[in-house]
């Protein structure tokens, strides 16, 4: 159910980035002598394509959110053995604690 949403998320944001692309190429070639054979050729070899990377590339971290994984910073990056994290420097087992 999750892929799936992610998938509506992602052709959500395609249909948003080919609807202003394509006002923008309208807008573009609007006082041309073949303004419609332009918008036509434009919308099929570069809106639709950019369309389609654009609403990818857009959607992506909200889809890798919702598989659960990572957020592109912390890279899946977990503490080992007696790794501290960063900026401790002290320990737990220092010897001017009460317990050690």
């Amino acid at each position: 159910m999750k892929r799936f949403l992610g998938k509506c998320i992602e052709y959500t944001f395609v249909v948003l980035v080919f609807i202003g692309l394509f006002y923008t190429l309208r807008f573009i070639v609007d006082g041309m002598d073949a303004a419609d054979l332009l918008t036509l050729v434009g919308s099929l070899f570069l809106v639709f394509p950019l369309s389609l990377f654009g609403g990818y590339f857009l959607a992506r971290p909200i889809q890798r959110r919702l598989e659960g994984k990572g957020t592109a910073t912390s890279h899946g990056r977990e503490l080992r053995g007696n790794e501290k994290p960063h900026g401790v420097t002290e320990d737990r087992n220092s010897p001017f604690s009460d317990g050690g």
